[in-house]
């Protein structure tokens, strides 16, 4: 059951953050790829709109890190409350206590992380670009 849950979150998310990919024609592709919203290829011969729009690798690092991120601040709070609820429905058994405590702090521990590894990159970022 586990299993069938996570498989169908990843495919939500991963379905979700898809990209379409746009073929044109060739004269006016960089035009057509600039604004896709109209639809209306022009005639010729074809060519391909890449779905990534960033283009640098310090830009699609940027896109992965942030979806990590918001990710991460999305499930921590979402863990705590299970974990609350383990805690509260342990009926004093001391191993589902000892779960659920080492689940809360666990949670707690990777939002620290994930907080400090924002930080440390936009400080990077700050020391070695002025930005």
């Amino acid at each position: 059951m586990r299993k069938f849950i996570v498989i169908l979150i990843l495919s939500i998310i991963l379905l979700t953050q898809a990209s379409f990919i746009l073929a044109a024609a060739a004269p006016d592709c960089d035009t057509y790829c600039q604004n896709t919203s109209t639809w209306d290829p022009p005639e010729g011969e074809f060519c391909f709109c890449s779905p990534i729009s960033a283009t640098s690798v310090e830009a699609i690092v940027g896109r992965i890190t942030n979806w990590v991120f918001y990710i991460g601040i999305i499930l921590a709070p979402l863990m705590i409350i299970i974990g609350a609820f383990m805690f509260l429905t342990s009926a004093g058994e001391p191993d589902k206590v000892r779960r659920a405590k080492k689940l809360i702090i666990w949670t707690i521990i990777g939002l620290a992380v994930i907080l400090f590894s924002k930080g440390l990159i936009s400080l990077i970022k700050y020391i070695l670009l002025g930005t």
